[in-house]
């Protein structure tokens, strides 16, 4: 699946311009794109983790909200375009970037940044369902 993600990235923006593969109804792509770019500016406070970000396409709708902000993807490509989309906004000193997998960064903030109780009940849980 990184492949396919991979591959795409040069395009990948392109959908949600209504371009590429959305031409089976690009005006559809660009009324939800609209309607998320304004729920997306009102979201996010502080230090705010994009996961899956991608190319960081909905980064410059709620980059304003947030004092600091960690970029989490699979592909290295996606990550490098965002990068450079942080790059171009002027981002990079409130920017981190994290290229990895999602399941094994959740487990992390699980298991390591809870308080003592919480972190064991989950790590049992966790235990309980492996």
């Amino acid at each position: 699946m990184m492949s396919y993600y991979d591959e795409r990235a040069e395009e990948y923006d392109e959908i949600y311009l209504g371009k590429g593969h959305a031409t089976i109804d690009p005006d559809a792509y660009r009324k939800d794109v609209a309607k998320v770019s304004e729920m997306v500016s009102r979201f996010g406070k502080g230090h705010l983790i994009d996961i899956a970000c991608g190319a960081g396409f909905w980064l410059p709708h709620y980059a304003l909200n947030c004092s600091q902000i960690t970029f989490l993807d699979q592909s290295a490509r996606m990550l490098s375009k965002c990068k450079d989309r942080v790059e171009e906004l002027g981002l990079a000193d409130v920017s981190s970037f994290i290229q990895g997998d999602f399941k094994l960064f959740f487990i992390h903030k699980l298991l390591f940044n809870f308080k003592n109780g919480v972190r064991k009940l989950c790590h049992f849980h966790i235990m309980q369902s492996g």
